[in-house]
């Protein structure tokens, strides 16, 4: 995506945000699977930047919108990573009180004073502290109005030189005492139930198709492989399946995409967890890859990392 093309979305989503088109969608969400799911996402990026990547969070269990609190922390995260060159970023989430603190702390260049309240404006790029690369100063702005429209508060502590981090305060009347304590006796015992879990699968690869779906029947998914979207929609309709999840190949026949696919099905079913499980690693493809929101794995997958990634989309959904 180029930075017009990200200046563009950004606008939109705060043009969104400023007139009331986004409200949240609230239900019961685990707040360790969002982090794993990020976790997923943003350590391989972080370690072709030379950087570790730490992710922790203790298990709690929240009354928010999954899909707005991901993208608050996705964009907190680019971020740290983005004015980060050496050292490593974490993101961490505990129970402190009546309250959760999620944060997200970089060892990048810091923010002066002056500027901690500045960066959440809209185009607002800070100098003397953090250095400008491709930022358009949108993705703070955008995590502030979604902060509030979470009823979140966000605190910012910086020092030069030293890094930054950035806390996500969620209020205890968001916490889900019972939830979270049946959610860790889950875990405790057996993995998440992947029985009768829908998902759609697009490769153009058809030698992957058997054993995709070998693997994905052993684990009692109900799964729906085609080699486009087209064949992916007739056999959706033919057999009134919802889908639950999207994974697809990178590059598909006819010159679609795989976040294209996945935004086409996002419009029809909503906001689906999703991945891109691709073999491609070449230099327009890893940068493409990277201006992705999206988890990705590379082919041959292993089944034990996909299995994690499948049980997070389940725990989220």
């Amino acid at each position: 995506m180029s930075s017009l093309e990200r200046l563009f979305s950004s606008l939109l989503d705060l043009s969104r945000l400023e007139v009331g088109a986004v409200q949240p969608e609230s239900r019961p969400v685990s707040l360790r699977a969002i982090v794993d799911q990020l976790s997923v996402e943003f350590r391989s990026r972080a370690e072709e930047k030379g950087l570790r990547f730490e992710a922790r969070c203790s298990d709690v269990t929240i009354v928010t919108d999954p899909v707005l609190l991901e993208r608050v922390l996705r964009n907190l995260i680019d971020n740290a990573i983005k004015y980060t060159d050496d050292g490593g970023v974490e993101l961490s989430c505990e129970q402190r009180g009546d309250e959760v603190v999620v944060r997200v702390t970089d060892s990048g260049p810091g923010i002066r004073p002056e500027d901690r309240d500045a960066v959440f404006q809209e185009f607002f790029q800070a100098s003397g502290g953090r250095h400008r690369e491709t930022g358009l100063g949108l993705g703070l702005a955008i995590v502030k109005r979604l902060a509030d429209l979470l009823e979140c508060s966000i605190e910012t502590e910086s020092e030069l030189g030293i890094g930054t981090t950035f806390r996500l305060i969620i209020p205890g009347r968001f916490i889900c005492e019972d939830a979270g304590r049946s959610g860790s006796e889950a875990r405790e015992g057996s993995n998440v139930d992947l029985q009768g879990f829908s998902i759609v699968y697009i490769d153009d690869d058809v030698q992957v198709h058997d054993a995709m779906g070998l693997l994905l029947r052993e684990w009692g998914c109900e799964s729906v492989i085609a080699p486009s979207l087209a064949q992916a929609r007739v056999q959706l309709r033919e057999r009134r399946i919802r889908p639950e999840a999207v994974l697809s190949d990178y590059s598909l026949a006819g010159g679609a995409t795989g976040p294209a696919v996945i935004e086409a099905l996002r419009q029809e079913y909503g906001a689906l967890p999703a991945a891109i499980i691709t073999g491609e690693i070449g230099p327009g493809a890893s940068e493409n890859l990277k201006a992705s929101e999206y988890p990705v794995l590379l082919k041959p997958v292993h089944p034990d990392e996909l299995r994690k990634l499948l049980e997070v989309f389940r725990s989220i959904g």
